[in-house]
């Protein structure tokens, strides 16, 4: 009877803790999900701050009449700022979708629309590399046997995100960017990144009246990626702003 009584004991032990441990590793999940949504928020938010305050001409591709060209596809001039003071920021442009934004319940995300074009963006989020360069080995952090922030540790947008269409024909960062002064890259994203997808829509929104201020409405739509336990997710929000003729600050 008393060994009866301690291999149910232990079995009711094994069937708590195993209970506490799942418990640990969904919260850890949704965690690290938050901080990933966190992050793409305000990096989005970051870019339409830029597109709202930056001079006509820029955000609208206005001709010399002061026209804008809204029916092709332009490049917006955004940067990406750098955390240490002493440097300026880098080009991190955005291309333009033409056309009507859609609906957000028609789109599934990490899969892009027919016609839209692909913004991609890979931010570093590695938590344990060295202090002097993002590619620097880190022997703590592996998987499979590759180094997650070693240089090797990249791989192509196509093998990435298998949903987007038009990938980028330039980079805005390597993975040689300093800790201090990291720069998104384009071309060869890092496996441990954080990686976004973003599409804009610039829209002449005025009226008839030949009066009025002229207004254009800035839509954002942006899709990240992130990991569920050991399945990639992609999550998708929007932003939309409107803007004058007259900066909105």
């Amino acid at each position: 009877m008393t060994l009866v009584e301690v291999m149910v004991a232990i079995f009711v032990m094994v069937m708590l803790t195993l209970g506490i441990l799942a418990v640990l590793m969904q919260s850890r999940r949704l965690t690290e999900g938050s901080i990933d949504e966190q992050t793409a928020t305000t990096i989005a938010s970051g870019y339409l701050e830029q597109m709202r305050n930056m001079d006509l001409g820029s955000l609208c591709n206005l001709d010399t009449n002061g026209t804008p060209q809204l029916a092709a596809s332009y490049t917006i001039p955004t940067l990406y700022p750098q955390p240490d003071t002493s440097t300026e920021a880098t080009p991190d442009p955005l291309a333009t979708s033409v056309g009507t934004p859609p609906n957000p319940s028609t789109i599934t995300p990490g899969t892009t629309p027919s016609g839209v074009v692909d913004n991609l963006k890979s931010f570093d989020m590695a938590k344990t590399y060295g202090s002097t360069n993002i590619g620097s080995s880190d022997t703590s952090d592996t998987s499979g046997g590759v180094t997650l922030n070693a240089v090797t540790a990249t791989t192509t947008w196509q093998a990435l995100w298998p949903g987007a269409l038009n990938y980028p024909t330039t980079t805005t960062g390597t993975t040689s960017s300093t800790t201090t002064n990291p720069t998104p890259t384009t071309t060869t994203p890092g496996i441990n990144d954080l990686h976004m997808n973003v599409w804009v829509w610039i829209t002449d929104l005025s009226g008839t009246n030949a009066n009025a201020t002229k207004v254009y409405g800035i839509t954002l739509f942006y899709t990240w990626q992130y990991k569920d336990g050991a399945r990639i997710r992609y999550a998708m929000n929007s932003l939309r702003t409107i803007r004058s003729d007259v900066p909105t600050y």
